[in-house]
């Protein structure tokens, strides 16, 4: 019983939504991982800088800078903050959720940096400390460039940065000048640093978007192919088991199509060769795993299965391996029947005992279907004229059930087998 087009459209469609829902599960785990793997080293990048704000904030040994254990100790506590920030909002967060609460940490962070700006503006009214100037100019826009990912964000920054620079030496030419067009050549350098990794993030999605049509693309057109050049297809999960109805594979053995669901392949073949069959699974699933210590697997495999009738039916196997997020590797099984094709002396035989005995096949395929035999082939008929006579009774006595028993008998997908 073939698969009408009606329930393989039907078939393919759910298979493309749910190859579609598998494609963003997997674009979204990767983006959870990268972006794990930010917060990570954002944390450990600022462990050692509050690590320092706060030593400089409680040491007693730099009488020097005694006047900035306030400002240092209030560097401190934002950066903590930021951490605090991050984390939170990566606590048990994926995908979506994840990207969303980072953008609102991220916002945070910038926000605090302009806070230690207008700290160190603050603490240097009197433009003598360089090394307030230093951190509020050069430091925290660096960091918020090696930090930031959004492009807008960061822009937003730089333009508040630059105001603050603005106010700060406003007034103050003698020493303001050279600050402000150092600020504004850095601010240019790390706009074009930011916007560069930005377009980096996009084209990573873009690819990672393109990467998972292009799988999707591949196993769909690959069992397009099994289905149009072999005898039966088969897709197999993890555990090697039939994942979906397989109406070819339970019409070459003869087995009801909706049993054969489920249950495990191996259990369809023949005893003989579940050794051949196994080492050839496992050798794809070590390919797909990516193993460089096996040898090649081979293109297909002969192997033996059972009909109905615990009869064995020799096909060749093939198989194509994809992997998935959620379902984890399939493989899709292409079986072709295998037959030795008769010699010549045998095709000559068939094939004038086929001519010349028609009516007497016409005759059997009546018997078979219960109906009376109105003609007796007679050895007049097979001796004068027989291809003749056997077109004649085929022609005018028998019935169309007849016909199509005669024409499944001739065209039997194992010849010789009949």
């Amino acid at each position: 019983m073939s698969e009408s087009p009606t329930s393989r459209s039907e078939k393919l469609r759910g298979t493309e939504e749910l190859e579609s829902i598998e494609a963003a599960q997997l674009i979204s785990g990767v983006e959870t991982r990268l972006l794990q793997e930010q917060i990570t080293a954002y944390v450990h990048n600022c462990i050692p800088c509050i690590a320092v704000y706060w030593g400089l904030a409680v040491q007693p040994f730099i009488d020097g800078l005694e006047h900035l254990r306030v400002a240092t100790f209030l560097f401190g506590t934002l950066s903590f903050s930021m951490v605090v920030s991050v984390k939170l909002a990566s606590w048990n967060a994926h995908g979506t959720c994840l990207a969303s609460s980072l953008r609102l940490a991220e916002g945070w962070c910038l926000v605090a940096r302009l806070l230690m700006h207008v700290v160190c503006i603050a603490y240097d009214g009197d433009h003598t400390h360089l090394f307030l100037k230093v951190i509020s100019l050069w430091f925290l826009p660096l960091s918020a460039a090696k930090e930031t990912t959004t492009y807008g964000s960061f822009k937003v920054y730089l333009v508040c940065h630059t105001i603050l620079v603005l106010a700060r030496f406003w007034g103050n030419w003698e020493v303001g000048p050279p600050w402000v067009f150092g600020t504004v050549i850095v601010a240019r350098m790390l706009l074009d640093l930011v916007h560069s990794k930005h377009s980096g993030y996009k084209s990573c999605e873009e690819l990672a978007h393109a990467h998972a049509k292009l799988k999707q693309m591949a196993e769909v057109t690959t069992r397009k192919i099994f289905e149009r050049f072999c005898d039966a297809t088969a897709l197999l999960n993890t555990d090697l088991c039939i994942a979906e109805a397989a109406p070819g594979l339970a019409t070459l053995l003869g087995i009801s199509a909706p049993s054969i669901k489920g249950r495990p392949f191996a259990s369809l073949v023949d005893s003989e060769d579940l050794g051949t069959f196994h080492e050839y699974m496992e050798l794809a699933r070590a390919q797909l795993n990516g193993s460089n210590e096996i040898e090649p697997c081979e293109t297909s495999v002969k192997v033996k299965l059972l009909d109905a009738y615990g009869t064995p039916v020799p096909v060749h196997l093939i198989h194509a391996c994809f992997s998935h997020l959620a379902r984890g590797p399939i493989y899709v099984v292409g079986l072709s029947e295998t037959w030795k094709p008769p010699g010549r002396k045998e095709r000559g035989s068939t094939s004038k005992t086929m001519l010349g005995t028609a009516a007497t096949a016409a005759g059997a395929s009546l018997y078979s279907l219960g109906l009376p035999q109105p003609l007796d082939p007679s050895p007049t008929a097979t001796t004068h004229g027989s291809v003749h006579a056997g077109r004649d009774v085929m022609n005018r006595q028998t019935s169309p059930q007849a016909s199509a028993v005669f024409q499944r008998r001739s065209y039997s997908p194992r010849p010789g087998a009949a």
